[in-house]
């Protein structure tokens, strides 16, 4: 209630990646749905530095009580980078478009990650 959940999509995003996205409130709740790398996250959600809040995301649905989506996240073929699928119903300012609060957030989730691997 008023928080987030952060799910680990993994380190394995070195070119593009292929994530698809099937949540549901099971209770009619409202929640957003973002995806963010570690930088994006702690800006966002108080990292170590808590003073600088702001809000980037990869990719951005608010206000919804279900989503089937299918999201390519960019790797630029020199570093493996990390994501996190955040889902959230806190409110706050960053995100004026948000889901607002009504209680405990109960969701189904489903979540499918293709990485491709290139062997040299």
């Amino acid at each position: 209630d008023g928080g987030h959940f952060k799910y680990d999509l993994g380190q394995d995003f070195y070119s593009v990646s292929e994530v698809t996205l099937n949540i549901s409130s099971t209770g009619g709740g409202r929640f957003d749905v973002y995806i963010m790398d570690w930088n994006e996250y702690d800006n966002a959600y108080g990292g170590p530095n808590a003073s600088i809040m702001s809000f980037t995301a990869h990719y951005v649905k608010e206000n919804i009580t279900q989503i089937d989506d299918f999201v390519e996240l960019p790797g630029d073929g020199v570093y493996y980078y990390m994501y996190w699928l955040v889902i959230d119903n806190r409110n706050t300012p960053l995100t004026p478009d948000d889901a607002t609060p009504t209680g405990v957030l109960t969701v189904d989730l489903t979540v499918t990650t293709k990485n491709p691997y290139y062997l040299y």
